[in-house]
């Protein structure tokens, strides 16, 4: 290639290295996921198994309109 030069003494290729995660943080993801799967299983079960409380609440009938006969004040 016209150019470029040769370089003598190649460096080698760097390699990839895996990452590494903190003990505290891999433990703190596990138990915050099993929480939230937990959680989700339980709300499921729920949903399906326990009968909802009834959300409208009967309201007494209002009270029949009468007519009251208002009487001058003597």
């Amino acid at each position: 290639m016209l150019g470029q030069k040769k370089r003598k003494g190649h460096a080698p290729r760097p390699q990839p290295r895996p990452i590494r995660y903190p003990i505290a943080v891999l433990i703190r993801m596990f138990l915050l996921g099993s929480v939230a799967v937990i959680a989700a299983a339980w709300a499921i079960w729920r949903h399906y198994t326990i009968p909802p409380a009834p959300m409208l609440v009967p309201v007494a009938p209002a009270p029949p309109a009468s007519e009251i006969e208002i009487e001058p004040p003597p």
